[in-house]
Parts: C-alpha cells; structure tokens; sequence
C-alpha cells in the first residue's frame, strides 16, 4: 500500500479561494477600516501568491477515502471496481497466485504417487480447514472492529482538535477580547491552527515499517515537514517562531504552551477576565482538551496493536490458505483420475463426469475464494489500523484544516460586525 511521504501543495480548489476574496471585496459588509485589517489577518492570503498557493494536488496524491458515491457499492458495479480497493493490492494476488501453485503441485504428486492419496486423510484435512475457516474469520473480525474503532478515534481527536481552537475563539469573542486585543487574539487562532498543520504533516511523513529514526533522521524529516508547511501556508508562522519551533520534534503539542502563556499574559493585562475568573478557567480546560486530542491522534500511529497477536492472526490466515489449497489439489487430483478413468461416453459416464465437475467448481469456490475474501479483510484491517500511513485509508485531514480555516474567518468577520449593536470590550475593574 503506497504510505511514502508526499510533496504536499495546497489542498483547496481554487473556485472556493476566489469566493472567499471575492465575498471580501464585493460585500460591502465592513468598513474601509476594518476590511483593510482583515485582509492581513494570518488566514488571507495576497492576491499575488493566491494562484500558486491554491493550485490543486494530484488526485492520486491527496485522494479522499471518504469522498465516494454510497450508490456505488449497493449495486453490481462495485464487482468490477478496482482502483482504491482491497482487490487492487499485488500482494493479494500473489498469495491467490502462490495458492494455485500449491494446489496444482499437490495434484501432480498425487497424480503420479497414488499411493500418497491414502496417506493424506483428505476428510480430516477438509475438517481442519472448515474449522480454521470459521476461526479465522472470527478472528479477522474481531481484527477489523478494532480497527475501525481506532480510525474513528483518531477523526474525532483530529476534529475535536479543531473544535478546541474554535471554541477558543468563540470564547475571546464573547468575552470581548477581540474589542480590544485583536492582534492577540488572532495569534491564538493561528497557533491553534499551526499546530494542527504540524501534527498532520508529523503523522502523514510517516512511512510503512518505519523503525525508529536517528537523530539526523528526525532532523531531515523536521526541515521537510517546515518546507511543506512554508509552501502550503507561508501566513501561519513568522521566522522567529520557526527558529524555536525546529529545535523540538513535537512542536506541534508544545504549541499549545505558548497559548496558555499568551492567554496568562492577556489575563494578567486585563485583556481577558482574570485569572481567578471562571472564564480563564474554561480557556485552560479548552488547551488541555486541544493537548489531550493531539496525544490520541498520535497515539493512533505509534501505539499499534501488539504484535504478537498481529503475527498470530497473518499465520492463522496463511495457513488457512494452505490448507485450503492441499485440499483443493487433493480433490483436483481425484477429480481428473476419475474423469479419465472413464473411457465411455454412455449417459450414465456423463452424469458421473457432471458430478466429478460440481464438485470440482464447489472445492475451487470452497478451497480459493473464501480464503482470498478472508486475506482482502485481513489487508483491509491494516490499512485501517494506520489511518495516517496508507493513502486507501487515510482520514480527510486536508478537508478538515480547510474547513476549520473557512470557519475561523467567517466567524472572524461575524464577530466584528454585529448586526444591530456594537462588538464587546472587556474593561479592567
């Protein structure tokens, strides 16, 4: 499954980039004044780098695994859909292809010693493979709600994220903060919304059976995630908070230190409600959510399953495949001795050789595709349990940054311009 980092480019659609500026400019919804300031805020972007900035991915790059049609799949024609799915995976054809060859092997050996047919209990052994059928596939099961329970974790940590740094805004709002200290206010918002850029362009570098880097290793991989984010969103960060940001791995958790220092320092200014104040209460408990929901998204990616169990779980599931596969080239085997031992073509012979190849079709169904089914799950499974390393299962985190950042401006202009009353101030008692 392709988990190799990417170059990243600017996720959104160029039609939606134009409506916001364009929605700025034509409405005449604010004055000269403020208009002129929201237009530097760190979420606007200047018309001159805009058609760079918004050019948009490769599909195959920043593909959707969410974004499908549901219709697709309730019908016939999702048999014969191949790209993004589990069946378009080399490795699953090979272990298909790997199945043949042992069933044929066995059946030429069997053909030519036939004493070895007697040797082998083909009842027994069909026996153990239909229990290890039904094993496996409880197993597998078990395996997959696993996993999808993981994927869901890590969406709702990565939106809860995102709500936090809306939920800080819609506080500072209320409180009147954005009346009097709007500068601060923004870099808020905008460290809130750095740090999610970080931690997705930490989890998305992450290749498959990627061991533990080396020091100069992080280092790379540190400058590469900067020159991404410096190409994608030049506007969320300055050279001086990139010089201290480059100096630690996880920069985007300790991000949030510098938000609980900026709203302390605002506190103790009189820009917010003090600090023996409920209000300053809940935007300490709104950080320690926003840190607790990047500690779940990223222990998502380094806390996997033991392995233990993983490894149990492929043997169980190739074994089952070469079982499955003995048993198929025993009955191939019965089956073409029989059918040539018949030299008659009466009606009778021809309802022998009826049955002989019914039997035949039900093994290969039996013995090759229940197994291929229970190897596309199990491939599924771990696709699904990294949600930030294989493309074909990844969650829409672009969709999601970009939705936040639209939310945040629109919120931003709603805030400074009430319908009928004037925005709130906080005033020092």
């Amino acid at each position: 499954m392709p988990g190799q980092p990417k170059e990243t480019r600017s996720p959104f659609p160029t039609s939606t980039a134009e409506d916001v500026l364009s929605d700025a400019e034509k409405q005449p919804l604010l004055s000269a004044r403020s208009a002129k300031s929201d237009r530097s805020c760190w979420w606007q972007t200047s018309s001159d780098s805009l058609e760079e900035f918004q050019e948009g991915p490769d599909e195959d790059e920043e593909w959707d695994s969410t974004a499908y049609d549901l219709s697709t799949v309730t019908s016939w024609h999702a048999l014969f859909m191949l790209k993004r799915t589990a069946f378009n995976h080399s490795s699953l054809w090979k272990c298909f292809g790997c199945s043949m060859l042992l069933s044929t092997a066995v059946a030429l050996v069997c053909f030519f010693v036939p004493n070895l047919v007697g040797f082998l209990n083909f009842e027994k052994l069909q026996k153990l493979s239909t229990f290890l059928n039904v094993f496996v596939g409880l197993m597998i099961s078990f395996f997959l709600s696993s996993a999808m329970t993981r994927w869901y974790v890590c969406v709702n940590s990565f939106c809860e994220l995102l709500d936090a740094v809306r939920t800080m805004q819609m506080t500072l709002i209320a409180v009147g903060a954005f009346g009097c200290q709007k500068e601060r206010c923004d870099t808020v918002c905008r460290y809130g919304i750095l740090s999610a850029w970080l931690l997705f362009l930490s989890l998305d570098a992450q290749t498959p059976g990627q061991k533990e880097a080396s020091p100069l290793q992080i280092q790379e991989q540190t400058n590469g995630i900067w020159q991404q984010l410096e190409t994608t969103r030049p506007h969320l960060f300055v050279p001086k908070e990139k010089t201290v940001l480059m100096q630690h791995q996880d920069s985007y958790a300790l991000l949030w230190t510098w938000v609980a220092s900026l709203i302390g320092r605002m506190a103790q200014d009189g820009d917010i409600p003090p600090m023996t104040s409920p209000t300053y209460g809940k935007l300490l408990t709104t950080i320690q959510q926003a840190y607790g929901c990047i500690r779940d998204t990223r222990g998502v990616l380094l806390i996997k399953s033991p392995f233990i169990f993983i490894h149990t779980l492929g043997v169980l599931v190739h074994t089952n495949n070469v079982l499955n596969a003995i048993c198929f080239g025993l009955v191939l085997c019965a089956s073409t001795t029989a059918s040539l031992g018949a030299s008659s073509l009466e009606l009778a012979d021809r309802k022998v050789r009826a049955k002989i190849y019914a039997r035949l079709i039900m093994q290969l169904l039996v013995s090759m595709l229940g197994p291929v089914l229970y190897l596309a799950i199990f491939n599924v499974s771990v696709c699904v349990n990294q949600p930030f390393i294989y493309q074909e299962a990844k969650i829409p985190a672009l969709r999601f940054l970009k939705f936040a950042e639209l939310d945040l401006a629109g919120a931003a202009a709603i805030g400074n311009n009430p319908p009928s009353w004037g925005r709130p101030h906080f005033k020092k008692t």
